[in-house]
């Protein structure tokens, strides 16, 4: 039994930098509920590079992580069987980010809501993929959803929704949308589109125009 998210993931991350632990639990069901880490830096719960994971909730009303994000760590970017996953639950007010993938296996979240963060809501770097279904970002103090770096970040779902980010002071160059650095990819995937997803965010606006190229619309779904 461990007490917290970040403490449970400390002991996983060790036994995984150990000797890749094949008896590791391939996913981690959250209760109902509120969940706090015991220590609030780094202001992440850490998914070290090429360690596979489910963390699944009990729904996007019912489990909450409060406090602090997620970030899986660079390893096992261009794996086809290995993914991270994080389904139904509320990342709310992470200190940071509230979901980051730097360069590390590929990211899947479904029925995920990532609201009141202290940076962006949803980013990926350095080339990662990440697959967000069914994903609100709402309130964050940075962009709603950044890809950077050649990274690849697929929209989908008809509830996906990127509303009110860019709260913070000094934030012009964020948005609701990002792509604007260096051939990073946007896909939203049909019935999906920039104007209905991204709205009412601040800083320099809904999507970044000058990096509008790395925002697709695209009429089918794919595989991140």
């Amino acid at each position: 039994m461990y007490p917290t998210l970040d403490v449970l993931f400390n002991h996983l991350n060790a036994l995984f930098r150990r000797d890749g632990h094949p008896n590791l639990p391939k996913w981690v069901l959250l209760r109902p509920g509120m969940h706090q880490p015991f220590n609030s830096e780094p202001p992440h719960i850490v998914i070290d590079g090429g360690f596979p994971i489910a963390v699944i909730g009990a729904g996007e009303n019912e489990t909450i992580v409060q406090g602090c994000g997620f970030k899986i760590e660079r390893g096992g970017m261009y794996s086809t069987t290995k993914e991270v996953t994080l389904r139904d639950m509320t990342i709310h007010q992470a200190t940071g980010r509230g979901v980051s993938n730097v360069g590390g296996l590929p990211l899947r979240m479904t029925n995920v809501v990532v609201s009141e963060c202290g940076g962006t809501g949803v980013y990926s770097y350095d080339g990662a993929r990440a697959e967000c279904t069914n994903v609100t970002v709402t309130k964050c103090k940075g962009s709603g959803v950044h890809a950077s770096s050649g990274a690849r970040i697929i929209l989908q779902g008809e509830r996906t929704s990127v509303t009110e980010n860019c709260r913070g002071d000094g934030e012009d160059d964020c948005y609701g949308l990002d792509s604007g650095e260096d051939f990073a990819l946007l896909y939203l995937i049909h019935p999906l589109t920039k104007e209905r997803v991204s709205r009412n965010n601040g800083g320099g606006g809904n999507w970044d125009e000058e990096g509008g190229e790395g925002i697709k619309e695209l009429g089918a779904p794919e595989s991140a």
